[in-house]
C-alpha cells in the first residue's frame, strides 16, 4: 500500500476474518484514518474486469455529521472506502468494508490471493551497554541483537531514550498475534568521557618602552589581554601581572581535563628605548610682505611659535630667525624612544620666509546709464553703489569713482590693500586699476499724464479761478502756470473773451514729450459761491439691509476745509448727528444694532458752513414677517440690500469734467 505525506495511518487491533479463536487464519488490521489536510485512499470501481479497481486519494469533509467525498464518491455503491475516524470518534462507518475488500484496499486496490497460515515467531531481548558520553554528545548507548527467525529488529535513539523494536517477517506473526512490538528500552545515564587537553605554547612578544609594562602574548596567534580568562582550544589561559612579573594560568574546560599536571608560566617584562622616525617637515608659503606668515606643519599638525609639540613621540620646536628670516624646527626623540641609525638625537629643519604680494582681483564696475542733461550715470561694484569721490572698501579691495567735467568721461580705480596687488598681466604685479564710461546725455521722455480740469464756483470779487490737477506721487496736485513736473514745464493761459483756461506742457533740457506738445482746455465755471469756501463734488452711498443695519460712505472731490455735518435720520425715534472733521477725502460712518425690525423710512441732511440741505432718503423694508396682524417675534425676513447712491450738488459745488489732452506739433 502506498502511503502519500499528507495522509497518516495508523493501525489498531487486528480483526480476524475466520473464527473466534482465529485459529489458521490471518489477522486483519483495521484502519483508522486520522484527518490531516482532509484526504482519503479510497479503491474506485471500474469496468475493466481485468483492472476492477484503481486506487484514487480524494479530499473529504463533515458538515452536520455527514461525511462527503469529491466527485460523490460514498454514493458510489461498489467503491471501497475506509472508516474514518477525527476527534476520537468514528464520523464514518465505510463502505463495502469486508475482510476481503480491506485486505485489497492494502495491496494498492488489487485482488490479493488468500493469506497463508502464518508461523510462530520468537523475538529475543536485546543488550544495552551504557558507555561515556563524548561531548556533545547526548546518548551513546550501544545496542546488540541476537537473530531469531522471522524476526528482524530497528534501533531507535529519541534523547536519551534508546528503542528496540522487532518486526515479524512475511509468513510469521508474534505469539500475541502482532506484527510488531518493542522488545526492550533504555535510558542513557548521561556519563560523560574524560577528555584530555594539554595547553599550548605561550609566546612573549617583547615590545619597546621604559615605563608602561606592555609585552605582548599569543597563544595560537590569538592575542592574550591582561586580566580577561580566554578559551582556545577547551583550555582557559588568563594573562596576570604579579610583583612586576607575567603570569599565565591555565585551566581545562568544564568536560575536559589535564592528563599531567600543568603550572602557570612566568615571564619578565624587558624595558628597552623605542626607534622612532622623525617626521620631515612641510612649509606652505603665504603671500604677504609684512610679519612672517608661512604655515609649517609636521603631518597634518600645524607648528606655531612657543611651547615644544608632542608628536607621535617626537618633540617639535618652531623658531623663527628675523634677521636672516628663516623658520627652523627641531626634532628631538620623547623619553623612551631614540632615533635609529647612529642619527643626532636633535633634528634641525629650515625654511626662508617666502615675500610676495597676495593677488586680489578688481570687479568691473557695472554702469547704469540716466537720460537727462546732467551728469547722472551711476556705477556699483557686485551690486554696491559707488558714490562719486567717496573711497569704498569692497572685497579687500578699494574703488573711487570720478567725473571729469570736460571730456564727459566717469572713472572708477581700483586699488590694491598694503600687501596685496593686481596681477592682469602674469607674474608682474600692479598695484592700481581703471575702468571708464562715457556719459549718456540722452533726453528722457516723458509720456502725457493725465490732466483733470476742475470748474470751481467764484466767491464774491473773484471770477477766474478753475483749477487743473494732475497725480503726482498718487497724489492728486494742482498745475500751477510755470510749474516744472517730470521734466516738463507748464503754462497755464486764460482768454478773457471765450472764458477759455489752456495748460501747456513743454519739455525742458535734457526731456522730451513722447508727442509733440501737449495742451489741455477748459470753459471757466461762473457760477457765485453761497459759502465762503466751495465743498466740491460729494458723493453719498448708502447701504442698508437687514443683516448689515445702515452704513454711509462719503467721498469727496477735494478735501473740505471746514467741518461737513451729517444728520441722519431713521423712523420716526432714531437720529444720529455726525460731524466729519478728519480733513480727509472720504467719511464712513454705520450701525447695525437697535434699528427698527418692522420697515423703517430714512433721511440723511448735509450742513457745511451753515447750509443744510437733504443729501439723500430711502426706505428699509421690513424685517420680520407679520403673522394674524401682528409682528412673529424672531421671524426673520430676509431683504436685498438697498443701495442708494446719491450726488450731492449742494450750492457750492460743480461738476468736475476730465480735460483731454490735444497734440499739436
Amino acid at each position: 500500500m502506498t502511503v502519500a505525506a499528507i495522509s497518516t495511518i495508523a493501525w489498531g487491533g487486528a480483526a480476524y476474518a475466520g473464527d473466534d479463536e482465529g485459529e489458521g487464519k490471518t489477522p486483519e488490521p483495521t484502519p483508522v484514518v486520522i484527518q490531516s489536510e482532509h484526504k482519503v485512499q479510497i479503491c474506485h470501481r471500474t469496468k475493466s474486469e481485468s483492472n476492477p479497481y484503481t486506487e484514487n486519494w480524494v479530499d473529504w469533509s463533515s458538515v452536520g455529521g455527514v461525511v462527503k467525498f469529491t466527485a460523490g464518491h460514498e454514493d458510489h455503491g461498489t467503491d471501497i472506502i475506509p472508516p474514518i475516524m477525527q476527534g476520537g470518534e468514528q464520523i464514518y462507518a465505510g463502505l463495502n468494508w469486508t475482510t476481503e475488500n480491506q485486505a485489497m484496499w492494502r495491496n494498492g486496490c488489487k485482488p490479493v490471493d488468500p493469506t497463508p497460515e502464518l508461523k510462530i515467531a520468537y523475538p529475543k531481548d536485546p543488550k544495552f551497554t551504557d558507555e561515556c558520553n563524548p561531548p556533545e554528545v547526548v546518548n551513546n548507548v550501544e545496542v546488540k541483537t541476537f537473530p531469531a527467525k522471522g524476526v528482524t529488529y530497528e534501533t531507535k535513539k529519541m534523547g536519551d531514550k534508546v528503542e528496540v523494536w522487532a518486526y515479524a517477517m512475511e509468513g510469521y506473526i508474534f505469539q500475541d498475534q502482532s506484527t510488531a512490538m518493542m522488545v526492550g528500552s533504555y535510558t542513557d545515564s548521561g556519563e560523560r568521557c574524560p577528555m584530555y587537553v594539554m595547553p599550548a605554547e605561550v609566546t612573549q612578544v617583547k615590545m619597546c618602552g621604559v615605563d608602561a609594562y606592555n609585552d605582548m602574548f599569543k597563544v595560537d596567534g590569538q592575542m592574550l589581554e591582561a586580566d580577561v580568562p580566554m578559551l582556545i582550544d577547551h583550555v582557559w589561559y588568563t594573562l596576570t601581572m604579579d610583583d612586576g612579573k607575567w603570569k599565565v594560568s591555565f585551566s581545562p574546560e568544564d568536560g575536559y581535563t589535564f592528563k599531567h599536571p600543568v603550572k602557570s608560566k612566568v615571564f619578565h617584562e624587558e624595558k628597552f628605548p623605542c626607534p622612532i622616525e622623525p617626521v620631515t617637515p612641510t612649509r606652505t608659503k603665504v603671500c604677504g610682505i609684512g610679519a612672517a606668515n608661512d604655515i609649517i606643519k609636521v603631518g597634518d599638525q600645524t607648528l606655531y611659535l612657543g611651547d615644544p609639540v608632542l608628536i607621535n613621540h617626537v618633540w617639535y620646536k618652531l623658531t623663527f630667525n628675523h634677521q636672516i628670516q628663516k623658520w627652523f624646527v627641531t626634532a628631538t626623540p620623547a623619553y623612551g624612544y631614540y632615533f635609529e641609525d647612529d642619527r643626532d638625537q636633535t633634528e634641525v629643519t629650515g625654511f626662508f620666509e617666502a615675500r610676495w604680494h597676495c593677488p586680489v582681483v578688481a570687479t568691473e564696475p557695472t554702469w547704469t546709464d540716466t537720460c537727462g542733461a546732467e551728469a547722472n550715470t551711476t556705477a556699483a561694484i557686485d551690486g554696491t553703489p559707488l558714490e562719486p569721490g567717496v573711497l569704498t572698501p569692497i572685497d579687500g579691495v578699494w574703488y573711487r569713482l570720478t567725473y571729469d567735467s570736460d571730456d564727459m568721461e566717469w572713472t572708477v580705480t581700483a586699488y590694491a590693500p598694503y600687501g596685496y596687488a593686481f596681477y592682469p598681466d602674469g607674474p608682474f604685479p600692479v598695484f592700481m586699476l581703471t575702468f571708464t564710461h562715457m556719459e549718456d546725455f540722452t533726453d528722457c521722455i516723458v509720456e502725457a499724464p493725465e490732466v483733470l480740469y476742475l470748474p470751481k464756483c467764484n466767491p464774491e470779487g473773484v471770477l477766474t479761478n478753475d483749477l487743473f490737477l494732475m497725480m503726482v506721487d498718487d497724489e492728486p496736485m494742482e498745475v500751477m502756470d510755470g510749474d516744472v513736473i517730470d521734466g516738463v514745464m507748464y503754462s497755464k493761459v486764460f482768454d478773457e473773451p471765450t472764458g477759455m483756461w489752456t495748460l501747456t506742457g513743454t519739455a525742458t533740457e535734457g526731456y522730451a514729450l513722447g508727442e509733440g506738445t501737449w495742451e489741455w482746455t477748459g470753459t471757466e465755471y461762473t457760477g457765485v459761491c453761497l459759502g465762503t469756501t466751495p465743498l466740491t463734488t460729494p458723493t453719498l452711498t448708502i447701504e442698508t439691509s437687514c443683516e448689515a443695519g445702515f452704513s454711509l460712505d462719503a467721498e469727496y472731490a477735494t478735501v473740505p476745509e471746514d467741518t461737513v455735518t451729517f444728520d441722519v435720520y431713521i423712523g420716526d425715534d432714531m437720529h444720529f448727528t455726525l460731524d466729519d472733521d478728519t480733513g480727509l477725502e472720504s467719511y464712513m460712518w454705520s450701525v447695525s444694532e437697535g434699528l427698527p425690525t418692522t420697515g423703517y423710512d430714512w433721511t440723511v441732511e448735509g450742513t457745511y458752513q451753515g447750509q443744510t440741505e437733504t443729501l439723500a432718503t430711502g426706505t428699509q423694508d421690513t424685517c420680520v414677517e407679520p403673522e394674524g396682524g401682528e409682528l412673529a417675534g424672531g421671524e426673520t425676513k430676509t431683504t436685498e440690500p438697498v443701495t442708494t447712491t446719491t450726488k450731492v450738488l449742494s450750492a457750492t459745488a460743480a461738476t468736475a469734467v476730465t480735460a483731454t489732452p490735444t497734440y499739436t506739433g
